[in-house]
Parts: C-alpha cells; sequence; structure tokens
C-alpha cells in the first residue's frame, strides 16, 4: 500500500492544519467583526463535518468505522456543550474579573482541544501503519499461495 492511499485524507488534514495556523496567527490583527464570521464560517464546515458522521454511521459497512464515527461525533457534541455551557464557571475565582475568566478558560480549553487533535494525528498514523502492515501480510499470503500452486 503506496501513500497514495491517503493521499486525499493527508492533503485534508494538510489545510486544515493549515487553516488552523493561519486563524491563529491572523486572530490578534482581527476585529470582532471579523472573528465572528471566521467563528461562524468554522462552525459550518463542523455542522458539515458532523453530517458526514451522521451518514458514516448510517451506512457503515464495518462495525468499528461506525463506533469510531459515533465516538467522533459524541466528542464534537461533548466539545460543543463544555465549551457553550461548563467552561467559565470551572474558573470562577476571586483574582480575576468576569471577563479574564471566560478568556483564561477559553484558552485553556483551546489548548486542550489542540492536544485532542495531536492525539488524533497519532492514532491516524497508527491506523495507517497499521493497514499497511495488513496489505504486506495479505500480500505475501497471496504470493504464497500463487507459488504453492506451481
Amino acid at each position: 500500500m503506496s501513500t497514495c492511499a491517503f493521499s486525499a485524507k493527508l492533503r485534508e488534514l494538510k489545510q486544515d492544519c493549515e487553516l488552523l495556523e493561519n486563524c491563529l496567527s491572523a486572530c490578534d490583527s482581527l476585529t470582532l467583526q471579523q472573528l465572528h464570521k471566521q467563528f461562524n464560517q468554522t462552525e459550518k464546515a463542523c455542522m458539515a463535518l458532523n453530517c458526514r458522521l451522521d451518514a458514516d454511521i448510517q451506512n457503515g459497512r464495518c462495525a468499528a468505522v461506525v463506533q469510531l464515527a459515533q465516538a467522533q461525533k459524541d466528542y464534537y457534541q461533548t466539545a460543543q456543550k463544555l465549551q457553550k455551557q461548563q467552561l467559565v464557571p470551572c474558573f470562577q475565582g476571586d483574582m480575576l474579573l468576569p471577563g479574564e475568566d471566560r478568556s483564561e478558560a477559553a484558552m485553556l480549553y483551546t489548548e486542550y482541544a489542540i492536544d485532542f487533535a495531536r492525539h488524533a494525528i497519532y492514532q491516524a498514523m497508527l491506523s495507517a501503519l497499521a493497514a499497511m502492515e495488513e496489505e504486506i501480510h495479505c500480500a505475501q499470503k497471496n504470493e504464497k499461495n500463487e507459488e504453492e500452486k506451481v
């Protein structure tokens, strides 16, 4: 198996990583209106990915893929709930103003979201390596079977 089997997904991942990096780099210079526009665009992209997960869950041919899609959807829903409803109360303190509480909570939450993405990348790498290893084993078995026929 060559990386060609994963090249489209790798391009998507690279584009998304570049988008994240560009967004984080530009955030300091964006106006509130520009930040809001970027947030809305990103939220629409997340919803589109969530719809694709729904389709994968409904139409999946492999139980493991369906379960992974469900886990991704559950993560997305949990992350949204935490971000919108439960994030700030975790950081209420006597030393900070309410706005600073929200800002600190959002920054810490973002760090953990990036850590989660890094973990997902390593999981994808493990999956790709296992798939390539399995394909090699299958090819070797097929070669052996062909040799035995001769």
